[in-house]
């Protein structure tokens, strides 16, 4: 499906397949569809795309939390110094190496790591250029019944992300430097 507009008529000289979009048509209310458009998709397959994008991003913060969380247990009195250090070298590791590193040392369980590489996988088959791929609207994963499967494994990573760092917010919600109502007596004793 070609988009339509003023940039439809505009073509790369070097692959006319590829509509050139031009700045104005990216205003706050317009701004998906020409991106939608140039990518062939429909609506429905585009917020699924876009879902996934943003699936992505969470679990990819999740995870740095999980491994920095890992790496700095046991080191309380210098915690402090060292986790904004660990988790800025953690966050510069491509996605897959963090689950790599997450999956031998233990720290998460075999369905939670496959179900991250699918998410990785499908997100990185969707972001990068395939000469092959020739429409975005085929991929299994964002079509409507393509897309449920897909969620469920995204929300079961994302479960299991949220299980592994809850200690950390145990730790804050006790700790009166973080939490100044920790502590405190409630009246109940």
């Amino acid at each position: 499906m070609l988009p339509s507009g003023p940039w439809r008529m505009m073509r790369h000289p070097l692959c006319p397949l590829i509509p050139i979009v031009p700045a104005t048509s990216f205003s706050k209310n317009s701004f998906g569809h020409p991106l939608r458009a140039s990518l062939g998709l429909d609506p429905e397959p585009w917020k699924n795309f876009t879902r996934v994008v943003a699936l992505h991003l969470v679990l990819d913060r999740l995870l740095t939390l999980t491994i920095t969380r890992q790496l700095c247990s046991g080191r309380e009195a210098e915690r402090d110094q060292i986790v904004e250090s660990i988790s800025s070298v953690v966050s510069e590791m491509p996605f897959a190496r963090r689950i790599d590193v997450a999956a031998k040392a233990g720290w998460l369980p075999s369905d939670i790591v496959d179900d991250l590489r699918e998410v990785n996988r499908v997100r990185n088959r969707l972001l990068h250029f395939s000469p092959h791929r020739k429409r975005f609207d085929e991929t299994p994963e964002i079509t409507p019944t393509g897309f449920k499967a897909f969620a469920l494994r995204g929300h079961h990573a994302y479960y299991g992300l949220i299980t592994a760092i809850l200690p950390l917010f145990a730790e804050a919600a006790d700790n009166p430097e973080v939490n100044p109502e920790s502590g405190k007596d409630d009246g109940a004793g």
